[in-house]
């Protein structure tokens, strides 16, 4: 369960790393995503502003890891699929300590598409 869980978050993730404007740099492109996707959570989840400032920066690192995972040349098919996953289990650590366990929960069900 865990498994396709990781499978149908990074493939969302990395669609969203490829939504920005030509032209801009990873850190823009990674911004930009994670305020787009801070957006969404912030009314889905009720975020204080607390919440909202932190996951703000760990949505940031997610997108920006998986730009730069995009960039790496020379990687295996596997060794990207692990390195998305990698990122993935570390987004969902830190969001489970930011948010309450109802939230985490909400947040999963919706990423489900449930």
């Amino acid at each position: 369960m865990k498994k396709i869980f990781l499978y149908a978050i990074i493939p969302a993730l990395t669609f969203m790393t490829f939504i920005s404007f030509a032209g801009e740099t990873n850190d823009s492109k990674a911004m930009a995503s994670a305020q787009k996707k801070l957006v969404e959570m912030k009314t889905q989840l009720n975020l204080s502003s607390d919440q909202e400032s932190r996951v703000q920066q760990v949505l940031y690192d997610t997108y920006s890891n998986v730009n730069t995972i995009n960039k790496q040349e020379g990687l295996s098919k596997e060794e990207k699929i692990s390195k998305y996953n990698k990122n993935s289990e570390t987004f969902h650590f830190e969001l489970k300590k930011i948010l309450t366990k109802e939230q985490y929960d909400q947040f999963n069900s919706s990423a489900r598409g449930q």
